[in-house]
């Protein structure tokens, strides 16, 4: 599988394949791509490496989803500016923090998937569920919507090794499971919502004087800001109180940090 490394245009860029299979073998692995003179990967990294993945399941493991409380996240990269955090100031239990956009997978989007009522769901509609629950909760928590994009969400891949657990996605830790999309301008919402006043360019905490991007998102209640990071080690620590340092960790992963 070749590297990557160019940055292409929009036009150029290649939705994953999602096949069901029941081959064992392990895939070669994505080539590594770091862009960065100290080594250290690019902000778009993950993109590349969710560029060059293969989607895959097998088909022959069931999971029952009613036992678990399954959570999606996605890390939205817009290349000019920086992921997108948003800063978090109503947990009770918690000092403010950066989370990832993202959050329970609920039931009807199973049910959505299966068009059943049964809670036991094949690999392949665990991770379709996901995605139509993280492109729902991006939409409420940010106004950006990918509700009829939901391609547009690649997996975050988080193993450079054959996973031991097989009932395990590709994009899955502790049962969270993560998506990245490559973000432009026009993503942005330019207006309010109907009956939501929150349209906000608050940053926390405040933006260096030169920072020249005039993008806004319409935040939900429960965030009183965000900013963008570009340095992918940044990204990750300022998520260390995100979801028990889960999101953290995940984003590690994915940087390969």
């Amino acid at each position: 599988m070749g590297n990557i490394c160019s940055n292409s245009g929009r036009e150029e860029k290649k939705n994953p394949m999602i096949e069901p299979s029941n081959d064992t073998t392990e895939d070669e692995s994505p080539s590594p791509c770091t862009n960065l003179d100290d080594g250290s990967p690019s902000l778009d990294y993950p993109l590349q490496m969710s560029q060059q993945y293969s989607m895959k399941f097998d088909s022959k493991i069931n999971i029952d989803f009613s036992d678990t409380d399954y959570k999606a996240f996605c890390l939205l990269i817009h290349k000019d500016v920086g992921a997108v955090l948003l800063h978090c100031t109503r947990k009770k239990k918690k000092p403010p923090h950066y989370q990832l956009p993202g959050g329970h997978v609920d039931g009807y989007e199973f049910t959505q998937v299966t068009k059943n009522l049964s809670s036991y769901v094949t690999q392949e509609q665990l991770y379709l569920a996901a995605r139509i629950g993280c492109g729902r909760e991006v939409y409420e928590e940010t106004g950006m919507d990918f509700r009829d994009q939901l391609d547009r969400f690649l997996p975050m891949v988080l193993y450079r090794e054959e996973i031991n657990n097989k009932s395990k996605l590709i994009n899955e830790y502790k049962n969270r499971i993560f998506f990245v999309c490559d973000v432009f301008d026009e993503d942005f919402p330019r207006a309010p919502r109907s009956g939501i006043p929150r349209f906000s360019t608050i940053r926390y905490p405040s933006v260096p004087s030169n920072f020249s991007s005039d993008l806004m998102l319409q935040l939900s209640v429960e965030h009183s800001g965000f900013r963008f990071v570009k340095e992918s080690s940044e990204i990750s620590k300022s998520l260390r109180l995100h979801s028990g340092g889960k999101v953290e960790k995940a984003v590690e992963m994915a940087f390969n940090i």
